[in-house]
């Protein structure tokens, strides 16, 4: 049964499916090829999406017979899985899920993988994908398959676990022509000798000889790099600071600047309802907005007991809503008009702010108490002269009429 099966689509028969049937006899992962010195990883941009890989990944998928078993002698094919990015001391194997768990992709596994063929001068490359690799069942591991590969383990390094301080051994790898990829924190720095706890092999020894890159290191950060067999690093650096020196992100918010767009807000709504400033700029009009809600908003925060940050937006909401909503006909200077705006921003906040919170909170407006607003004091005016009572006639006793009772006004357990 070859390798390479060809079936037609049953969703469209005039297109025809390629498929790949066998054995995995290898896993390959190399460096990818034209990969940056230092980091070992290539970039690369595709439809503006930023691609970094590390690794070509590849597997040698062995022919089977009807019953799954290898076909000694069969057909053998490579097909490329494509280019991944590995994260340091995780390059030496890969994995796939299969059913919701990460599993290693081993020698021996019995597979179907979708394919793509490509011409290039007269000879065809399969190219298939981790993700839609279908594992049917485990065979025998080829013997061809390195031991690490046939026990489905990655391969054991030397220098692995902690070794006792002074005795410590520079790590080392499989053969003398491998590389060790090293991440991890730094305990000491001795000259050019920088000890690294690995988070994978354990502690070990690189030799930093590059003097820019060992400016970089710092006890209790970490390191990255490819190193040889003794532990001299060869490409892939890169220092990073220890975690809890980093930068915090910085705030984006700008209080100034929601105060300047919320006076400038304000101010365009009433020049949109007509209000002629006269002689007054839009500046001028802008700046009075802006001191009246800091006005506002001091006076709010101690009759609630809250900080004046806890209720900027809602006084600042209030003033805007107080801007459409006062009345800006036969004015008689700018003065009255900012005092009355004042005015209907509190009686905004207190009979609409304040029930809104309590019903957006809780779900229910029945107990929403009530904290009459502290009315803006309004130029004393002369009473009106009465008449005298008339002789004869007897005074009627006053109407009662229904006084609000204080306990329905009091706003003090309001959460503002």
């Amino acid at each position: 049964m070859s390798v390479v099966q060809e079936f037609k689509n049953p969703m469209n028969p005039r297109e025809t499916v390629l498929m790949a049937h066998g054995i995995i006899k290898r896993v390959s992962i190399k460096p990818i090829k034209g990969a940056d010195p230092e980091t070992g990883i290539k970039t690369t941009v595709w439809q503006g999406k930023k691609i970094e890989s590390s690794h070509t990944i590849s597997l040698l998928v062995a022919e089977v017979d009807e019953n799954d078993k290898l076909l000694q002698g069969g057909e053998e094919m490579w097909v490329s899985m494509g280019d991944k990015l590995l994260k340091p001391g995780h390059q030496d194997s890969v994995s796939i899920k299969i059913n919701d768990k990460w599993e290693t992709v081993v020698p021996g596994w019995i597979v179907n993988i979708p394919l793509k063929s490509n011409e290039y001068n007269g000879k065809t490359y399969y190219k298939g994908s981790l993700a839609k690799i279908v594992v049917l069942g485990a065979g025998e591991v080829p013997a061809s398959a390195p031991k690490a590969q046939q026990k489905g383990q990655q391969q054991p390094k030397q220098g692995q676990g902690k070794q006792p301080q002074g005795n410590q051994q520079k790590p080392a790898q499989k053969g003398a022509n491998d590389v060790l990829r090293i991440y991890g924190t730094i305990t000491a720095i001795d000259g050019k000798s920088v000890t690294v706890d690995d988070q994978k092999i354990g502690v070990g020894v690189m030799v930093v000889n590059n003097p820019n890159q060992l400016k970089e290191l710092v006890v209790g950060g970490r390191v990255a790099a490819v190193c040889d067999t003794t532990g001299n690093v060869l490409s892939g650096f890169k220092a990073y600071p220890p975690l809890e020196n980093k930068t915090p992100r910085k705030s984006t918010y700008d209080p100034i600047g929601v105060s300047t767009g919320h006076a400038l807000n304000a101010m365009q709504i009433l020049l949109d309802r007509g209000l002629n400033p006269g002689s007054t700029t839009d500046l001028g009009i802008a700046m009075q907005l802006h001191t009246l809600t800091i006005e506002l908003k001091m006076e709010y925060a101690k009759a609630t007991g809250n900080e004046e940050d806890a209720v900027g937006a809602t006084v600042g909401n209030a003033v805007l809503n107080a801007c459409r909503r006062v009345n800006i006909n036969n004015l008689q200077n700018l003065d009255c008009l900012f005092k009355d705006i004042k005015a209907e921003a509190n009686n905004v906040l207190v009979n609409l702010a304040e029930p809104l919170y309590k019903w957006i909170k809780t779900g229910s407006t029945t107990a929403v108490p009530n904290r009459e607003a502290k009315p803006e004091p309004v130029p004393e005016q002369k009473p009106e002269p009465q008449p005298e009572p008339q002789q004869n006639t007897v005074d009627a006793p006053p109407v009662e009429e229904d006084e609000p009772n204080p306990a329905e006004w009091d706003f003090e357990d309001v959460p503002f």
